[in-house]
C-alpha cells in the first residue's frame, strides 16, 4: 500500500498536533474549527489515523489521543515536507520506485520511503539488509553537476547523516570512504547513487540510504544507530541541501567528519584483490580517495575501485 500525499495529509498532521497537545478530549467541533473542515472530515481523518495505528479514543466529550504511535515515519509526521514523501508499507526496494518516479518527473527532494524492503540494495551486486524497524528511503536529486562529478552528492549525503546522528545521540559516528557512516561498533549506514545522464550532464539522481535505527542486525561489522528513525530521518532532511553536493566547501566539510584523513590505511584493489597502503590525504572536487605513498607519489582512486580495510573511527 502506498500514500502519495496530498494536501488533506496536512489535516491529519494538524488534527494529531491538536491531541497531541492536548490532555482531555477535544470535540470534532472544536478540531473541525482549528482545521478549517467539516466535522464529517475530521471523523474521516481520525479513522485512517487510527487504522494507521495511532490510540484515538472516541467519547460523548470528543477525541483523545490514548496511545501514540511510536516512532512513526507516515509522511504527515514531518510538517510541510509531507508533500514530499511517497511512502509504502512495503516494497522490494525504494530504489526501483524512486527510478519509476524521477522517469515521471518527479521533483527533486521527493523522498520515497518504505517500512520494509524484501529486496534492498546495496553497492554494486550487494544486498542492504533490512531488519523491522531500520530507516528505508531514497531521495530523487536534480543536481547541477556534470556526470564526472556524481560522486559528490553521496559526500553530502554522508556529511547531513553524519551531523544528525552526532547531534541525536552524541556518539562519535564518522564518515569512511566512499559511502558509509559508522561508529566505532562498525557500520550504522550505507548510501548508493544512481544516476541517469543525459551527455556530461546529470538528469537525475538518486540517493538510496538505509540506517540501522532498528538495533543490532548481527552480522559482523554492522552497529545500529541509538535514535529513533523518525528523528534521524527530520533531522536528516532539515541538514541535507540540495545545493550541497554543487559547494566549495564540501571536501573541507567531509574531511573534518572522516578520521581516516591524515593517518596511514590499509586497501585492496577491488579488481585483482592486490594489497596496498597510504596516506589518506582526503577527497579531490569528484570525491574520489587521495592517498600518498611512503615514496610521497599521490594516487587517486575512484569509488569502487579499493577497499579501505583499515576505517578509524574516534574513540
Amino acid at each position: 500500500m502506498v500514500n502519495n500525499t496530498t494536501e488533506t495529509g496536512s489535516k491529519r498532521t494538524l488534527i494529531l498536533d491538536i491531541l497531541r497537545n492536548g490532555q482531555n478530549p477535544v470535540s470534532g467541533e472544536a478540531i473541525a474549527a482549528a482545521a478549517g473542515i467539516s466535522r464529517v472530515a475530521v471523523w474521516k481523518h481520525i479513522r485512517m489515523l487510527k487504522e494507521a495505528g495511532y490510540g484515538i479514543e472516541s467519547s460523548p466529550a470528543g477525541y483523545r489521543l490514548a496511545g501514540d504511535l511510536a516512532d512513526s515515519v507516515r509522511p504527515w509526521e514531518f510538517g510541510t515536507r509531507e508533500r514530499f514523501i511517497s511512502y509504502f508499507e512495503e516494497t522490494d526496494s525504494t530504489m526501483n520506485r524512486a527510478r519509476e518516479e524521477a522517469f515521471r518527473g518527479a521533483e527533486s527532494g521527493r523522498v520515497i520511503l518504505a517500512e520494509k524492503q524484501s529486496s534492498g540494495r546495496g553497492t554494486g551486486s550487494k544486498s542492504w539488509i533490512s531488519p523491522e524497524g531500520g530507516l528505508f528511503f531514497t531521495m530523487i536529486t536534480r543536481p547541477a553537476l556534470s556526470g564526472a562529478y556524481a560522486h559528490r552528492a553521496v559526500i553530502a549525503c554522508q556529511c547531513a547523516l553524519v551531523e544528525t546522528v552526532r547531534t541525536l545521540t552524541g556518539a562519535p559516528v564518522a564518515a569512511g570512504w566512499p559511502n558509509d557512516v559508522r561508529t566505532p561498533e562498525g557500520k550504522i549506514s550505507g548510501i548508493l547513487a544512481e544516476s541517469f545522464h543525459s551527455g556530461n550532464s546529470i538528469v537525475f539522481q538518486n540517493l538510496g540510504i538505509g540506517v540501522n535505527t532498528g538495533g543490532k542486525t548481527g552480522k559482523e561489522g554492522l552497529a545500529a544507530v541509538n535514535s529513533g528513525r523518525r528523528d534521524v530521518l527530520a533531522g536528516f532532511l532539515e541538514l541535507f541541501k540540495s545545493g550541497d553536493a554543487e559547494s566549495g566547501s564540501l571536501e573541507a566539510r567531509w574531511a573534518a567528519l572522516c578520521p581516516d584523513v591524515g593517518r596511514k590505511v590499509c586497501y585492496t584493489l577491488d579488481a585483482d584483490g592486490s594489497p596496498g597502503s597510504g596516506m589518506f590525504t582526503g577527497i579531490d572536487r569528484a570525491g574520489w580517495a587521495v592517498l600518498t605513498d611512503e615514496d610521497g607519489t599521490e594516487k587517486r582512486f575512484p569509488p569502487g575501485s579499493i577497499h579501505i580495510q583499515h576505517k578509524g573511527v574516534s574513540q
